[in-house]
């Protein structure tokens, strides 16, 4: 089927090509779509979250839904969650990054005997 721009005449167009562009236009509105293991595919991670808060009680994996990422892979959030020591060991090394206090990836691998 030829791109059909909105000045397009449309009487060139059969039934079914009219048909195929409303299904797409409808398709590409919807937030979501169900894959074929049933799972609520989100097109974007903030209609995922949103959607994970309509169950408070249930943890993500528990929950039959993911999120395309910017490569088109479907993404679930993780049930773990840091404990308080984890978080501040996080924030730590987040804010060692933002100062640039990082170790090269060669002196890990020295240190761990891969090189």
């Amino acid at each position: 089927m030829n791109a059909v721009t909105l000045d397009h005449v449309i009487d060139s167009l059969t039934l079914a090509e009219i048909r195929e562009l409303v299904k797409i236009a409808i398709r590409d509105e919807q937030p979501y779509f169900v894959d074929e293991d049933g799972y609520l595919v989100f097109r974007s991670e903030a209609d995922y979250a949103a959607y994970l808060g309509a169950w408070p009680d249930m943890l993500p994996s528990e929950v039959k839904a993911c999120y395309l990422d910017e490569h088109g892979l479907k993404v679930t959030y993780s049930d773990w969650e840091p404990t308080p020591e984890k978080e501040k060991e996080l924030e730590e090394a987040r804010r060692q990054a933002v100062e640039g206090k990082t170790v090269r990836w060669q002196k890990v691998a020295q240190e761990l005997g891969l090189e």
